[in-house]
């Protein structure tokens, strides 16, 4: 993102700086994987009215145990 150097700039914290530089490069990294996913749901028949999305939200989830990261999955899967 071009804005990222900007939202680093107003991280003070040496941790904070280098999750939220993670989490843009795993949201990156997940693209081909979501767009993949929101074709197949978002991809209309002659039954149906196509889907007019706006927006998307990501939440988090509590995990306990073995944090699964999907950025790792998705980056081996490909291997």
């Amino acid at each position: 993102s071009a804005r990222l150097p900007e939202r680093l700039a107003g991280v003070r914290d040496s941790e904070d700086r280098m999750a939220a530089y993670s989490f843009t490069r795993q949201v990156a990294g997940l693209r081909p994987l979501l767009s993949a996913f929101l074709e197949d749901l978002l991809s209309a028949d002659v039954f149906s009215t196509p889907a007019l999305v706006r927006g998307a939200y990501f939440t988090s989830v509590l995990q306990e145990g073995v944090p699964e990261d999907p950025f790792v999955a998705a980056a081996a899967a490909s291997y």
